[in-house]
């Protein structure tokens, strides 16, 4: 019998996010309490190329090391 060797699982298909719905702020760098800033990437809902005003709910990812990770350039994300 001939040696079998495990399948890489298939990358889970993104769905399309239209990127004129939102804007990115890059690398702003948000103080924490001991004095440590870390560089924060934000996204803001937008129309028509414009930020919307108001309040929105936040989602909070945190990632101990490099925010440009590389699941997020294989996968073609901002």
């Amino acid at each position: 019998m001939g040696s079998l060797s495990p399948s890489p699982l298939p990358l889970p298909s993104l769905p399309h996010v239209d990127s004129s719905l939102y804007l990115v702020e890059r690398n702003v760098m948000m103080p924490m309490r001991d004095g440590t800033r870390l560089a924060t990437d934000i996204y803001f809902p937008a129309s028509g190329g414009k930020r919307r005003e108001g309040k929105f709910p936040a989602i909070l990812q945190r990632t101990p090391y490099n925010k440009e990770g590389n699941f997020h350039a294989s996968h073609g994300l901002p």
